[in-house]
């Protein structure tokens, strides 16, 4: 009783282990918002907006001078003293622009964040699915491998029994040792998008590790038309940079609003020893002979100007990423479509049977473990570059996959 329990620990622990190492791509990109460097700096730039919003809604601080003068003359004396308080007075008319600029800029701020994070579900969908299909394809291949090495032992018996020739046997470990170096690089490119993976979520993808992937999801055709509209409405980087020219002009007008002179507004109380006292009122003001704050004015002129040019070329490229990532995604779901009725581990299985009972040459078997290995290759480039491109389609319409949509800032 006491072994049979501990196996049932053994075989639930065993469970739980393969169930914690295994992540699916929500889980991935979830945690890749949390934890993406480039999400964090972003996050990092809204704050400081933030920050900066709030300064400019801040009224100036006033001003409070006090003044005492004794004076003396042989025996005459004379005391007086002053108090008072001054505010400059041109926030009553350029802290709105300014205001208004700011909030621009949070907005524009937060469109970028939500840019950033469309782009990080893009990539980690990317990495994940080639993760994924790499994964399966080692393991496909891995099979053949196997059996090629049955066939290899099989025709070692046969060439010491004389029944096959040295040159059979040579070259059927050329073909198995072709396999091998296939499946090591492929490794390779494993090992890169597990490390591409771990750097965009932030921790290491452990070795072995399950992945669940749905991977036939596609939408299926894409209207170019109503493609293009719904990017040219919804990108958020074009939202943030209309967004950020926006806030540009509010500063220009900032920035015109200023070429009134600081205006201050002082008030008092004075009194001195001669029983002389009152009010004090005083205005005071710069006289705008040489800094009209043509400077600034021109440097948000420029910056208006080369928004301006930025937004129109990048709602012209990305009509034609819309255009041509469609193009591409039909294209490789017309030759994805193709390569669904190809079997390739069918093909494999007939030239095995059919060479060790001897009814096909070894010709005729090698090329039947070509064409399998090359089917099963293709079928999975063919996936790769369809999901490559499907994934290129959303990039172009700034589209989130997520089912509840939540890369929006609030």
């Amino acid at each position: 009783m006491r072994l049979t329990h501990l196996l049932i620990v053994l075989i639930c622990i065993t469970r739980i282990t393969f169930a914690q190492s295994a992540i699916t791509i929500e889980e991935a990109i979830e945690t890749a918002l949390k934890h993406n460097l480039n999400i964090q700096r972003s996050l990092t730039d809204l704050k400081i907006s933030e920050t900066e919003l709030q300064e400019s809604k801040q009224l100036p601080n006033p001003l409070f001078a006090y003044e005492r003068e004794d004076l003396k003359y042989n025996e005459s004396k004379v005391n007086e003293w002053s108090a008072t308080g001054s505010l400059p007075l041109n926030f009553l008319w350029n802290r709105w622009s300014n205001i208004g600029s700011k909030e621009k800029n949070l907005e524009a701020q937060k469109l970028s964040l939500q840019n950033q994070r469309l782009i990080t579900e893009y990539d980690v969908r990317e990495e994940y699915f080639s993760l994924h299909k790499y994964s399966n394809l080692i393991k496909s291949l891995e099979i053949i491998d196997n059996k090629l090495n049955d066939i290899y032992e099989f025709s070692d018996v046969r060439y010491k029994n004389g029944d096959i020739s040295g040159y059979d046997k040579q070259r059927i470990s050329i073909e198995l040792n072709s396999l091998k170096s296939f499946i090591a690089d492929t490794k390779i490119h494993q090992i890169k998008h597990e490390t591409n993976l771990g750097i965009l979520i932030g921790q290491e993808i452990p070795d072995g590790m399950l992945t669940s992937i749905s991977e036939n999801n596609f939408d299926g055709e894409f209207d170019e038309k109503k493609s293009i509209n719904f990017a040219l409405k919804n990108r958020p980087d074009l939202r943030a940079l209309a967004k950020s020219l926006e806030s540009e002009t509010e500063f220009l007008s900032h920035n015109k609003t200023n070429i009134i002179p600081n205006i201050n507004l002082s008030a008092g109380y004075k009194e001195n020893s001669e029983l002389y006292k009152g009010s004090i009122i005083a205005v005071d003001f710069e006289i705008p002979l040489f800094n009209r704050n043509q400077k600034e004015i021109d440097e948000s002129e420029i910056r208006i100007n080369f928004l301006k040019k930025k937004k129109n070329l990048s709602e012209q490229k990305i009509k034609r990423e819309v255009i041509e990532s469609i193009k591409d995604y039909n294209i490789n779901l017309s030759v994805f479509n193709e390569f669904k009725s190809i079997h390739p581990f069918e093909i494999f299985d007939v030239s095995t049977t059919s060479y060790t009972e001897g009814e096909i040459s070894l010709v005729e078997f090698i090329d039947g473990i070509k064409a399998s290995v090359e089917g099963i290759i293709l079928k999975s480039d063919s996936e790769l570059k369809l999901y490559g491109s499907y994934m290129s389609v959303h990039r172009a319409i700034g589209k989130s996959l997520l089912s509840d949509n939540n890369l929006g800032v609030e």
